[in-house]
């Protein structure tokens, strides 16, 4: 008679191992959770992000725009919009670890993490990028040459 209560010993016990799983889950995801967000808008960080909203949505006039005239005379137009082409649709975060103002520039500390599916699952890569930021004809414009997320 014993057999009979074994499945359900054993059915609470994976129940409780499954209760466990979800909580960790979720408590893992509000961990790693990045909210967006807001700096002052005519902050360098803000410029930045507008560079980056540029990207994302396409809009590659806008980004080569953002980079500074010393940038966009090291990144030629045409690489740049091509680039595009091959980085669209990549889930990309992106966020300010740490903000340095030297003189006239603002060297933004970055991390960016990108996300894609492989033969064997989902992959995610971090990098730690560095962007200098510089005030040209009364706005923060990317002094960095960037393609996209990535130095030229």
């Amino acid at each position: 008679m014993r057999w009979f209560a074994m499945p359900g010993t054993l059915g609470m016990i994976v129940l409780g191992a499954l209760a466990i799983a979800v909580l960790a889950t979720a408590a893992l995801l509000l961990t790693m959770r990045q909210d967006e967000v807001r700096y002052p808008p005519d902050s360098a960080e803000a410029a930045f992000q507008h560079y980056i909203a540029a990207w994302d949505e396409g809009d590659t006039g806008t980004a080569y725009a953002a980079l500074s005239s010393r940038a966009r005379s090291l990144v030629p137009f045409r690489d740049f919009v091509e680039a595009q082409a091959w980085s669209a649709g990549t889930p990309t975060r992106v966020w300010v670890d740490e903000r340095r103002d030297v003189g006239e520039r603002v060297i933004l500390d970055l991390t960016i993490e990108q996300s894609w599916d492989g033969p064997l699952g989902p992959s995610r890569d971090r990098y730690q990028p560095t962007v200098t930021m510089l005030r040209e004809d009364g706005a923060w414009k990317v002094d960095t040459p960037l393609v996209g997320y990535h130095p030229w």
